[in-house]
């Protein structure tokens, strides 16, 4: 019995910290800032968000006059070990979107919390290729 409750022990204690390890996207993000072309770091209003499910699906939202709307949505990836983050354009609100059909794959650093993260990198876009550096903190 007592290796049966040691046993039981091991593995929610080894379970319950690489959960803490390993951060998990699902959830509802705000876009906080941004770099511009000159390098300058930008605070955002909130009007862009990122909804990341358990299926590794994404849907990039922004607030306009008619309401939230649709952006670009599609598949993602999160490699923690080599710090990339992968995201897979698959459909786009053309009208709502600077965003391609693409497979861009980024730098991505996550603060100490866990509530925030930031992405950096060269992705695709339709006016060609643009450096990103992005912010996101978590809402819920």
């Amino acid at each position: 019995m007592r290796i049966f409750l040691t046993f039981i022990y091991l593995v929610l204690f080894t379970t319950g910290l690489f959960a803490q390890t390993n951060p998990s996207l699902a959830g509802v993000w705000k876009l906080s800032e941004f770099k511009d072309g000159n390098g300058e770091l930008i605070n955002v209003h909130p009007v862009f968000y990122k909804f990341f499910d358990n299926t590794d699906s994404f849907t990039n939202l922004s607030l306009r006059d008619t309401g939230l709307t649709f952006a670009h949505k599609g598949k993602y990836s999160l490699d923690v070990h080599n710090n990339t983050y992968t995201e897979t354009v698959v459909k786009l609100n053309q009208s709502n979107t600077q965003a391609v059909t693409a497979v861009n794959t980024l730098k991505i650093t996550f603060n100490e919390d866990k509530s925030s993260f930031t992405i950096e990198g060269t992705i695709q876009s339709v006016n060609g290729q643009f450096a990103l550096y992005e912010v996101w903190t978590k809402l819920d």
